[in-house]
């Protein structure tokens, strides 16, 4: 959320961790639009979002402090918001954390080797956040593989009319067009130029009941959620070939 509304002001990540207590503390901290305080309340509730507006302006359902609160509740930590509306805001936690084992040589060569496994397809990843578009990145050049990227539909739809692709990785939630809308606009022009069918990917951190079937009946051929399970998508890329 900080990246998101940040408007191009600093952002202070702070990671501290308490070896006697065994609590790992983190915080952000940014200097973005804010939460009118009648609404902090609520931020943390499913699909919503201090100001409705920001849905069509930035993307997202809502759904990322929510899954955020969860899980760090799950992890014996509780997820807390400070903020002032158009000074920005501070988000924190404190979760037990125990001082984990170093990884065996073993473990690192078996890492290793799930990442070097090279591929020679030229894939469009479609994804309005600079993180993950960052961390996809790095994955694909990984694998070795060739690869556009494209920050919301409208741009997707523009470079697979102009490129040859072996499969399409879409995220759902993006301004402008979704992810839902971009993909049956890609199957219209494949139906209308007699070309064949694309693999579209649904990339997403949707996981609701029923999500899968309504990417699937949308046009895509398969469903990942974030992160990104790297054997997996690996599995689609193979049947590819």
């Amino acid at each position: 959320m900080s990246i998101k509304f940040k408007k191009n002001k600093k952002i202070i990540l702070n990671v501290k961790y308490d070896e006697k207590k065994e609590k790992l503390f983190v915080e952000v901290i940014d200097e973005g639009i804010g939460i009118p305080k009648d609404k902090s309340e609520h931020i943390f509730d499913s699909f919503s979002q201090a100001d409705t507006s920001t849905t069509r302006k930035y993307g997202g359902t809502g759904l990322g402090l929510t899954i955020s609160y969860r899980l760090i509740k799950l992890l014996g930590g509780e997820l807390k918001v400070e903020s002032e509306e158009g000074k920005g805001s501070r988000f924190y936690f404190a979760i037990p954390a125990k001082k984990a084992k170093l990884i065996s040589k073993k473990e690192e060569v078996k890492s290793e080797k799930i990442l070097n496994e090279k591929f020679d397809e030229y894939i469009l990843v479609v994804e309005d956040n600079p993180a993950n578009q960052m961390f996809m990145g790095v994955i694909l050049e990984k694998m070795g593989i060739k690869f556009d990227m494209a920050n919301d539909g409208v741009e997707a739809i523009e470079k697979f009319k102009n490129n040859k692709y072996d499969l399409i990785l879409m995220d759902e939630n993006m301004p402008n067009m979704n992810g839902i809308e971009a993909t049956k606009k890609i199957r219209q022009i494949e139906r209308e130029k007699d070309l064949k069918p694309i693999i579209i990917v649904a990339l997403t951190a949707n996981a609701l009941e029923g999500d899968r079937e309504r990417f699937i009946l949308a046009g895509m051929d398969y469903y990942l959620s974030k992160p990104v399970d790297i054997e997996k998508l690996k599995d689609i890329l193979r049947n590819i070939n």
